[in-house]
C-alpha cells in the first residue's frame, strides 16, 4: 500500500504573497468589508507582519474569525466558484430542517450513483443516521443520494428547499442544483462558504461528525460492518505541534475539475480562539490543506484575541 505523504504545514518553495489583511488606520485596525462583523464581540488585533507571506495556489480564500466574524485574510472572497463536495454542508442543514427519523431504513439503490467513494453499495440497508454520517466523513456521493432520497421529496424539489435554506443563512451568492457537489454549477463564493461553514458548525450533530478521522457503521440486512474514512487530511496530521493550532474542529473537502481542490474548515487555537478558514481552487489535493493550516497558523500567531472573545474563554 502506497505511503500516505505527510503535509508540509511550511509549503516550501513559495514565494512571498501581498494578498490579504487590508489595513485601515492605528486606531481602527483592519478593514472588515464584506462580512458582517459582530457588534457584541471585540475583534482580534495585529500583533505580527501585516500581511500573510507565503503564496497560496488557491484562487479563492478567507480566514475569519469565529467569534466576531472580523476578517484576518481574504483573497478573491466574493469569486463565484464551483465548489464541489462543500455543497454537502448546505444539504446535511435541508436535511435536519426536515426532521427525519434518524433510525429509519433506506436501501442504497443503482440510481443513488456509483462515483466517488462508494462506502455503501447497491442494496445495502442503512440507516438514515448512517447515511448522513458516512456522506459527510467519506464525502459518499450515494450516501448523500440515498439520505436526500429518504425525505420523500423529489431531487428537484430538495433542491429548492437547498436554496430557500441558503437564503434564509444569507448566502446571497449561492446556487445550488443537487445536493452532492458533483455538478458544477453548484456555485458559492468563499465569503459564502465561511458563512455556510458557521451555520453548519453551530449544529452539534454536524461538527461531531466533520471532526471525525473515520465512522464505523452495520449494514443492516447483511450484519457487516463498514468504515467511512474522512477525507479530511488535517483532522489526523501530527504536524500541529510546530504550530499554533490545537485542533482542527470540523471540515469539509470539496473537488470536482471545475472547482479545484476546496476545502474549509474550523479550526482552534492554544488558548481556545477560533477561525474559519476556506481554501477554494487550490492546485491540487495536498495544497489545499498545507494552505488552510499555514493561513490558520498565521493568523493564530500573528493576531491576539480579547479573552472574552475567545470561545470557552
Amino acid at each position: 500500500m502506497a505511503r500516505t505523504p505527510v503535509v508540509n504545514l511550511s509549503v516550501a518553495a513559495i514565494q512571498k504573497n501581498r494578498v490579504g489583511v487590508e489595513q485601515k488606520s492605528a486606531s481602527q485596525g483592519f478593514v472588515y468589508t464584506n462580512f458582517p462583523v459582530s457588534p457584541e464581540r471585540e475583534t482580534p488585533h495585529l500583533v505580527g507582519p501585516s500581511s500573510f507571506q507565503k503564496e497560496i495556489t488557491a484562487q479563492s480564500a478567507l480566514v475569519i474569525d469565529s467569534a466576531s466574524n472580523a476578517v484576518l485574510f481574504k483573497k478573491n472572497i466574493d469569486e463565484v466558484r464551483p465548489i464541489g463536495s462543500i455543497t454537502k454542508l448546505i444539504t446535511a442543514l435541508t436535511v435536519i430542517d426536515l426532521k427525519p427519523n434518524w433510525n429509519e431504513l433506506v436501501t442504497i439503490e443503482s440510481k443513488d450513483g456509483t462515483q466517488g467513494p462508494l462506502v455503501v453499495q447497491t442494496g445495502d440497508v442503512v440507516s438514515i443516521g448512517d447515511l448522513l454520517r458516512v456522506g459527510l466523513v467519506a464525502s459518499s456521493n450515494n450516501a448523500i443520494s440515498a439520505l436526500t432520497r429518504s425525505t420523500g421529496l423529489t431531487r428537484e424539489d430538495f433542491v429548492v428547499r437547498m436554496n430557500e435554506k441558503a437564503a434564509a443563512l444569507g448566502l446571497s451568492a449561492s446556487h445550488f442544483v443537487e445536493p452532492t457537489g458533483l455538478d458544477k454549477e453548484n456555485k458559492s463564493t468563499a465569503s459564502d462558504v465561511a458563512r455556510l461553514v458557521s451555520a453548519a458548525f453551530a449544529e452539534e450533530e454536524i461538527r461531531r461528525i466533520t471532526s471525525m478521522t473515520s465512522y464505523k457503521f452495520r449494514v443492516r440486512n447483511t450484519n457487516k460492518m463498514r468504515v467511512a474514512r474522512s477525507t479530511d487530511l488535517l483532522l489526523s496530521t501530527s504536524g500541529f505541534a510546530r504550530t499554533a493550532i490545537a485542533r482542527v474542529v470540523g471540515g469539509k473537502t470539496g473537488f470536482i475539475d471545475e472547482a479545484g481542490y476546496c476545502f474549509a474548515m474550523e479550526a482552534e487555537g492554544t488558548k481556545k480562539q477560533r477561525l474559519i478558514v476556506v481554501v477554494l481552487g487550490s492546485h491540487d489535493h495536498w495544497s489545499r490543506f498545507a494552505e488552510a493550516a499555514d493561513l490558520a497558523a498565521w493568523a493564530f500567531k500573528n493576531f491576539e484575541w480579547p479573552s472574552k472573545t475567545a470561545l470557552g474563554g
